[in-house]
């Protein structure tokens, strides 16, 4: 373990890599600030970085942090893992994934935290309103 954290020497070479790259591809964008492609890798490398670092030291009751902001981090997995595909169908420009990409990304950010978290009973409450959660659920894609 490394640092008193939970990270692994493994991945503490995966992260200084990762760093090594972001800062090559950060060098190259702002070289040739017209490439679009750049852009998106230049995200799927800071998702996966902030992923690595977050996770080697989070959750941990010795931080000051509270433990509900902590354990906030597993979005960072799952907005990382909801990237993969859409980076593949914007960089690949495979058409036939578009449908994957969009029903995944409405089932794991909006439909599956809803019913796990009991809130698919809130619907049926006066006043509430569906459909700005569904709007707020989306704008995490953004």
């Amino acid at each position: 373990m490394v640092f008193g954290s939970q990270t692994h020497n493994l991945t503490l070479v995966f992260i200084v890599l990762e760093m090594i790259l972001l800062i090559w591809q950060l060098a190259r964008y702002f070289y040739r600030p017209g490439d679009p492609h750049r852009g998106w890798y230049i995200l799927l490398l800071s998702l996966l970085l902030l992923h690595n670092i977050t996770a080697a030291f989070f959750p941990d009751p010795k931080r000051t942090l509270p433990v509900l902001l902590q354990n906030g981090r597993l979005w960072n997995g799952v907005c990382h893992g909801l990237y993969f595909p859409f980076y593949f169908h914007k960089e690949l420009e495979l058409v036939e994934i578009r449908r994957h990409v969009l029903i995944w990304a409405f089932i794991c950010i909006s439909a599956l935290p809803d019913l796990l978290c009991d809130y698919i009973f809130h619907i049926r409450e006066p006043g509430f309103s569906y459909q700005l959660r569904l709007y707020s659920s989306g704008c995490c894609l953004i």
